[in-house]
């Protein structure tokens, strides 16, 4: 079971999840990366889970239509989480400002 302790040693996939996640925490706290940086690196991710999976219906070859479905759909998610992150979390946030130099 995963909810064992000590089980994720026996699921690879897990223990490098585990050490994805710990990076933007590390630089968080060591680095002095902000709040917003982290988030564009979330945000950066979706984008290319998003890329890889248009590509993996590619090569399995689904239905073009089922492809441009998640297509418009994945973009227009990608681009509301863009909007939200850039343009509303700054005005509810302090902090949160987009800044050219957010890397110190």
């Amino acid at each position: 079971m995963l909810g064992e302790i000590g089980s994720a040693a026996k699921y690879p996939p897990a223990l490098v999840l585990i050490f994805v996640n710990l990076i933007p925490l590390y630089g968080v706290l060591f680095m002095g990366w902000s709040g917003m940086l982290v988030l564009l690196a979330y945000w950066a991710e979706s984008a290319i889970i998003g890329f890889f999976m248009i590509l993996k219906a590619l090569v399995a070859k689904a239905r073009l239509s089922l492809i441009l479905f998640f297509m418009l759909e994945g973009g227009l998610f990608i681009l509301g989480y863009l909007f939200f992150i850039v343009c509303v979390l700054p005005r509810f946030v302090p902090g949160m400002d987009v800044d050219v130099n957010m890397v110190k």
